[in-house]
C-alpha cells in the first residue's frame, strides 16, 4: 500500500466513526451492544491505520535520507602499545613488622643513612 491509500483509507474511516458516533448520540435510552462493537472495533482499526502510515512515513524518510559522504582519517596510529601496569607504592599494612630505631626513636624505613648511626 503507498502511503496515500492509506491516508484516505484512514479518512473514510474517521468520517464512519463520525456517522456512528452521532447516530449513538441520538439513541435515547440504553445503547444497542452490536452497534458499541461496531464502534469500538472501528476505532481500533483507524488504530491500526495509524501505525500503518506512521511506519510508512519512516520508511519513505529513511529511503531519502542521504548517506554520509565518506571521511578519510590521515591521523590513525600505526602501532598501538598498551599501556604499562603501573606498581602501586609499599604500603605498610598491620601484617607487617615495624622495626624501629630505638636511638633515632623513629621507624627504620624512614631513616637515612645520617640518622641511622644514632
Amino acid at each position: 500500500m503507498k502511503q496515500q491509500e492509506v491516508f484516505k483509507r484512514i479518512g473514510v474511516i474517521i468520517k464512519e466513526l463520525n456517522d456512528q458516533f452521532e447516530y449513538l448520540k441520538t439513541v435515547e435510552g440504553p445503547l444497542n451492544e452490536l452497534e458499541l462493537e461496531l464502534f469500538l472495533a472501528n476505532s481500533h482499526f483507524l488504530g491500526d491505520h495509524v501505525l500503518i502510515l506512521s511506519k510508512l512515513n519512516a520508511q519513505n524518510s529513511a529511503a531519502k535520507k542521504p548517506e554520509a559522504p565518506y571521511e578519510q582519517n590521515f591521523f590513525v596510529p600505526l602501532v598501538h602499545t598498551p599501556p604499562q601496569p603501573v606498581k602501586a607504592p609499599a604500603v605498610n599494612t598491620p601484617h607487617q613488622k615495624l622495626t624501629w630505631n630505638r636511638a633515632a626513636r623513629i621507624p627504620t624505613h624512614l631513616c637515612t643513612k645520617k640518622n641511622r648511626k644514632l
